[in-house]
């Protein structure tokens, strides 16, 4: 035996070393397993998510709709929930290279895998309604969330650039007049008379529609144009 391994030994013994028992390995490999997992179903519900705000965002079609480029980009652009589903994927990266196996894998590989499964993932949790329930529960549930990850509602809370949006409260339809509670709860006359209306906009009471105009004195906006709150076929967007 050498003399370095002579002092290896004499070095457990004076320091009482004792080896680590085989389960804590197990367990510390298990709990990097089940956040590397937990993560990727993050960054699933995020790619779902992301594919229906895109998917329902008028802005992505109708650049006309903001005033410059970077607007455009703001409201167009699901931005924090592209950034959340980013980190998630890089966490889930993280831990399953730290695992007892992952060492063996190259981290390109890894992270594909990780991205491949949440596009997968997320693109069931979107077609299968799924991705548009849970953002209506986080938009109920989560204080300032449609305000930070879903922008749509904000998009058309801004009367005094002709875009108001909201629920019908009532309807003049002889004097072509109808009372909408917009997104942050403050009612409105709208005055429809010469307004273009969307072949899939039903003017009744509670229905949620979309107004492009001009805002009046007071409470007053005159109508251009009025779309269903309705994106694309999906249901309607939840009020605030």
């Amino acid at each position: 035996m050498g003399k370095i391994s002579k002092d290896v030994i004499e070095k457990i013994k004076k320091s009482d070393i004792k080896p680590i028992p085989k389960w804590q390995f197990l367990l510390k490999d298990s709990f990097l397993w089940i956040l590397s997992v937990v993560n990727i179903i993050f960054g699933s519900i995020g790619f779902g998510i992301i594919i229906y705000l895109l998917r329902n965002n008028d802005m992505v079609s109708e650049i006309r709709l903001a005033n410059n480029f970077f607007e455009w980009i703001v409201f167009a652009l699901p931005l924090l929930w592209i950034l959340f589903t980013v980190v998630f994927l890089f966490i889930s990266f993280y831990y399953f290279k730290n695992t007892e196996e992952g060492y063996r894998f190259n981290a390109v590989k890894i992270l594909l895998f990780s991205t491949l499964i949440s596009i997968l993932f997320g693109s069931v949790l979107y077609t299968s309604g799924t991705a548009e329930k849970l953002n209506d529960i986080f938009g109920k549930n989560v204080p300032y969330y449609k305000h930070t990850m879903d922008v749509r509602n904000a998009m058309w809370s801004r009367p005094d650039e002709g875009f108001l949006g909201g629920n019908i409260l009532s309807i003049d339809s002889e004097e072509r007049i109808l009372v909408l509670k917009d997104f942050n709860g403050v009612q409105w006359n709208i005055k429809y008379n010469n307004a273009l209306i969307r072949g899939r906009v039903s003017l009744s009471v509670g229905e949620g529609i979309k107004v492009l105009g001009e805002s009046g004195e007071g409470n007053v906006f005159i109508a251009k144009e009025i779309r269903p709150l309705v994106g694309r076929g999906m249901r309607r967007m939840q009020e605030k």
